[in-house]
C-alpha cells in the first residue's frame, strides 16, 4: 500500500469580523496542520468541522470522519456503520498482522502492537506479569494459526482470522493449566478486559474493516450504534491501528521548496473528548499530535471544552477555532489562551462566530459552515 502525500491549499475559513478580509487555513504551513474546535454544544462546531473536512476532501486528501451522533455526513465521502449489532457492516481485526505492518515491524512489533490496543482498553495499565502472560498468549495463537517469523514476508500470514474470543478462549484454557493462585489471577484480569472485547460484535463481525482502502480513500465512520461506553475503545483502537500502518510507511520526504507540509490522511474527531484518555501519557490521539507531522497526519479535533483536548493536544496544535461557551471556566481558560480579555469570547459572539488563532495571530472571525 502507497499513499502519496498531498498539498492542501489554502482553506478560506471565514471572515475578519472587524476588517472584513477573508481568513485562511493554511495546513502545510503550520506548525503541524493539527486545528482544534472548541465551544459549547449547538455553537458550530460540527458544521465548522464539516466544511474544513470537505475543503481537505475536495484537495484530494484522505479524510477519515469519527462520527459519533449522526452530524457529519459529507457528499462525496461514503460512510462505514460500525454499529455494535445487525447494523454493523464490518469488524475492526486489530489482533491480525497486516502484510506492511510484519514486513516493517517483524512479528516482534506487530505482537507489541496488538498489546498496547488490549491495555488500551482499560482504565489502568497492566503490570509487567500481565504484559509478559498476553505476549505469550498472541504469540501462541499466531502459531497455531501459522503465523511465524518465517512467515512475515508472506501476504498470507496476515489473512487469518483473529477475533478477541479466539484470545479469549486461549487464556482460559492456559488458565485452567495454572499451577498457582497467582497465576490464575493473571488470567482472569486478562481475560475480563479481553472478554469485553469479544463481547463487543464491532470486534467480532465476519467482514473486516479494510484498512489500508480507509486510508487511501478516506471515509465516515459511522459510531453511533456503538454503545457509548466503548465508543473511545473502538475509535482509540481504529487510530491505533491506521497510525501504526501510516508509521510503517516511514517519513513523507521533505520537499526541496519551502512549500510546506504534505498530509497522506487527516483525521477528524468530533467529541474528541471521549476518545483522549486524559492520564494516559501513551493516549494514541497525543503521540499523533506530537510525533505525526514527519508522516504525514493531520488532527482536526472537536471538543466542548479545553480540558477535553488535554494540555498535550493544546499544546501541538497551531490553529483554533474557539467558538462560545456556556461554561465561564472553560471561556477564561480560551481567552487566556488566545490572549483575549475577560468575557472577550462571549461578547458580540455567536453560532458560527468567535476568535481564529493561527500560530500566534488572533482574529474576530465569522466562520463558513456546511
Amino acid at each position: 500500500m502507497v499513499i502519496r502525500p498531498i498539498q492542501v491549499p489554502p482553506i478560506n475559513i471565514g471572515i475578519d469580523a472587524l476588517s472584513g478580509r477573508g481568513l485562511g487555513f493554511f495546513p502545510g504551513l503550520c506548525a503541524n496542520g493539527h486545528a482544534e474546535i472548541t465551544g459549547s454544544s449547538g455553537m458550530g462546531k460540527s458544521t465548522v468541522a464539516k466544511f474544513i473536512a470537505s475543503y481537505l476532501f475536495c484537495s484530494k486528501v484522505p479524510v477519515v470522519i469519527f462520527d459519533f451522533h449522526d452530524d457529519l455526513a459529507i457528499s462525496g465521502i461514503r460512510t462505514l456503520h460500525l454499529g455494535d449489532g445487525a447494523s454493523g457492516e464490518c469488524s475492526i481485526r486489530f489482533l491480525e498482522p497486516t502484510p506492511l505492518a510484519l514486513e516493517v515491524f517483524g512479528l516482534r512489533g506487530c505482537l507489541e502492537n496488538a498489546v498496547r490496543a488490549i491495555e488500551a482498553t482499560g482504565r489502568r495499565k497492566l503490570g509487567d506479569g500481565q504484559i509478559n502472560v498476553l505476549r505469550s498468549a498472541i504469540m501462541e495463537l499466531w502459531r497455531r494459526l501459522g503465523i511465524t517469523e518465517s512467515a512475515s514476508d508472506s501476504p498470507a500470514a496476515a489473512a487469518k482470522s483473529i477475533r478477541p474470543s479466539d484470545l479469549r478462549d486461549l487464556l482460559l484454557e492456559k488458565k485452567d493449566e495454572a499451577e498457582s493462585s497467582r497465576e490464575r489471577q493473571i488470567f482472569d484480569s486478562l481475560i475480563s478486559r479481553v472478554d469485553a472485547l469479544a463481547t463487543c460484535a464491532i470486534f467480532e463481525h465476519e467482514s473486516r474493516l479494510r484498512l489500508d482502502d480507509i486510508l487511501q480513500n478516506g471515509a465516515r465512520l459511522h459510531m453511533q450504534g456503538i454503545p457509548a461506553s466503548m465508543r473511545g475503545v473502538v475509535a482509540r483502537t481504529i487510530v491505533n491501528m491506521m497510525f501504526a500502518e501510516i508509521a510503517a510507511m516511514g517519513p513523507v520526504k521533505e520537499s526541496p521548496f519551502d512549500v510546506g507540509a504534505s498530509f497522506r490522511v487527516y483525521l477528524v474527531l468530533d467529541e474528541a473528548g471521549s476518545v483522549i484518555r486524559q492520564k494516559a501519557d501513551d493516549c494514541i490521539i497525543k503521540t499523533i499530535a506530537k510525533e505525526s507531522r514527519k508522516f504525514g497526519v493531520g488532527l482536526l479535533l472537536a471538543a466542548q471544552t479545553l480540558d477535553d483536548l488535554s494540555e498535550e493536544v493544546v499544546a501541538n496544535a497551531d490553529t483554533h477555532f474557539a467558538l462560545p461557551t456556556r461554561s465561564a471556566k472553560d471561556a477564561r481558560k480560551v481567552e487566556q489562551k488566545l490572549g483575549l480579555n475577560k468575557g472577550a469570547l462571549n461578547c458580540g459572539t455567536g453560532r458560527w462566530s468567535g476568535f481564529y488563532q493561527s500560530g500566534f495571530k488572533v482574529s474576530k472571525a465569522n466562520f463558513y459552515h456546511l
